[in-house]
Formats: C-alpha cells, sequence, structure tokens
C-alpha cells in the first residue's frame, strides 16, 4: 500500500438522488430511534456515511483494522478494488441513468386475497379457487413436487379451499420483521381468542423484536 490515501468523495447529486440508499439511511435512522442499543452501530455504519460504497468499504475496513496500517490506507485500497471490478461496483453503485426495462403496476385493492395450499412460497390460489390438480401441471417434475406437497399437507385436488379448515395458524415475520408487524397482529386479535381447534404460533423475525415483543405484553 502506499503511504498517501485518496479520498473518494461521492458527489451531491449521488448522495441526494440515489433512492436506494436514501432508503436505506431512513430505515437506519428508524432502527436508531426505537433500538437504542443499535444507535452507535447505525450511526457509524450508516448514518455517518455518504454513500452504499463508503458504509460497505467503512464496515469491512473496520474488520481489517490494523495496528500497522491505517485504516484510512484499507479504505482507499478497498475503494481501488471496487473501481477496478466492474461486477462489484454494479453491485453497490448507483447509475443515475438507469431504468428498467419493464414496469409493471399492480392494483392491489382489486387482487382477491390468497392462501397456500402447498409447500412452497409460488403453492397459492385465491380464497375463491380450487385445489390444483398434478394431472394438471406443465412438466413431470412438476407434477411429483405437486403430488408430493398435497400428500404432505392431506390435502385432495379440486376441493375448495373454503372448505378446508384450519388447525394451524402460523404468525410471523420474516428475517427483516419489525415490532410494528407484531403490534398490528395484536390490534386485529384484541378482544378475541384462538379457537380450541387451532394451534396458533408466534414467531418474531428477531431476537431483540421477541424481547420487545414480550416487554409490551404482545407476546
Amino acid at each position: 500500500m502506499t503511504s498517501g490515501a485518496k479520498q473518494h468523495t461521492p458527489s451531491a447529486d449521488i448522495k441526494a438522488c440515489d433512492p436506494v440508499w436514501m432508503r436505506v439511511q431512513a430505515e437506519a435512522e428508524e432502527v436508531a430511534k426505537k433500538e437504542p442499543a443499535l444507535a452507535g452501530f447505525v450511526t457509524k455504519f450508516v448514518l455517518s456515511q455518504d454513500n452504499l460504497e463508503s458504509a460497505v468499504v467503512r464496515r469491512i475496513a473496520s474488520r481489517l483494522d490494523h495496528a500497522d496500517v491505517p485504516r484510512e490506507e484499507i479504505s482507499s485500497a478497498l475503494h481501488d478494488v471496487i473501481g477496478k471490478n466492474p461486477e462489484i461496483a454494479g453491485a453497490i453503485r448507483v447509475d443515475l441513468g438507469a431504468v428498467f426495462d419493464r414496469e409493471v403496476r399492480l392494483d392491489a385493492a382489486a387482487l382477491p386475497p390468497v392462501v397456500t395450499w402447498g409447500t412452497s412460497p409460488e403453492d397459492v390460489i385465491t380464497i375463491n379457487g380450487r385445489i390444483p390438480d398434478p394431472d394438471d401441471a406443465s412438466d413431470a417434475a412438476k407434477k411429483a413436487s405437486m403430488e408430493r406437497a398435497l400428500d404432505y399437507m392431506g390435502l385432495t385436488p379440486g376441493t375448495p379451499i373454503q372448505d378446508v379448515p384450519i388447525d394451524r395458524v402460523f404468525i410471523g415475520s420474516c428475517t427483516n420483521g419489525r415490532i410494528e408487524d407484531l403490534r398490528a397482529v395484536a390490534r386485529v386479535v384484541e378482544g378475541h381468542r384462538v379457537s380450541e381447534n387451532v394451534n396458533a404460533m408466534v414467531v418474531p423475525g428477531s431476537g431483540i423484536v421477541k424481547e420487545q415483543a414480550e416487554a409490551e405484553g404482545i407476546d
């Protein structure tokens, strides 16, 4: 490494026009407000950075910190690596002139609710639909997959989904789920009880969300 660390300062346009980075910072600000234990981390590695590339470099440099090498030199070297590798730069740098090949807009209010009938997120039908028949599958592999799913779920093709009794309810959020998800569920179920014939499970998206939900009494 050379002794002089080069400066990599993003333009004001990139800072102001990058919607992805703006969203990341907005979410980071929300986390900092609601999760005091994480405020220092998100401030250091997100809120104090100028763009996504700077944030990534800052985090990696902190992990590569070495007593004999100034952090500025490590950061400069990382920026150089990113600049010399288009596949890396393309993943974290913003092309302000880029456009989508195609945009699809859907009116969610006009779409009927859907429920799953199988063991994959693609195994869904509307609440007015019927359990699909594997014989209608597009290929042999899909047919075999549908047959395994129906056997596992104990369902019969052609059965109206509304005729399938509910015996298990899974209330969860993915790994980035927040306490707001569980608060919304709590408002819906407030004043009601789970049926004796139903096994209901609540699965928070993280340990932090679990602790916060328990503290608020919505566990």
